[in-house]
């Protein structure tokens, strides 16, 4: 039994009950997600995001829906959604806007790693129409 709560700790407790509802989620058809949260070191709060699977697979969250939404509004297209661009040698996937980052708002997943990485618009932008 733990006496302190750290932040390697909290991960490793996060980590287990995200495993621990993947039953939930092939049984559902919905997709969980660690979103951030805080701790003490006797207690913590993490956010856990529940969002659909569409029938293609992808997990219809808040930002592919902002994506759908709000892309003109950015100078993306719609239909750039799930296609990908490249740069500094890696190729990365469009997967949603986050719309409360003004610097970074276009949320992508690199090919390499399967890390979410965040990127200016303009550059999204950029690369897509000249590559």
């Amino acid at each position: 039994m733990i006496t302190s709560l750290d932040k390697g700790m909290v991960r490793e407790i996060s980590e287990k009950v995200l495993e621990t509802l993947k039953s939930l989620e092939a049984e559902y058809g919905v997709k969980f997600d660690y979103r951030g949260g805080n701790f003490t070191p006797s207690s913590f709060v993490f956010r856990l995001e529940a969002a659909l699977v569409n029938p293609s697979g992808e997990v219809e969250n808040r930002e592919r829906e902002d994506y759908k939404k709000y892309a003109q509004s950015y100078g993306l297209k719609k239909e750039w959604l799930d296609t990908t661009f490249t740069t500094g040698g890696t190729t990365y996937t469009i997967t949603g806007l986050a719309t409360r980052r003004s610097k970074n708002p276009v949320m992508a997943t690199s090919s390499r790693n399967g890390k979410t990485f965040i990127f200016p618009a303009d550059m999204v932008v950029f690369y897509k129409k000249n590559f």
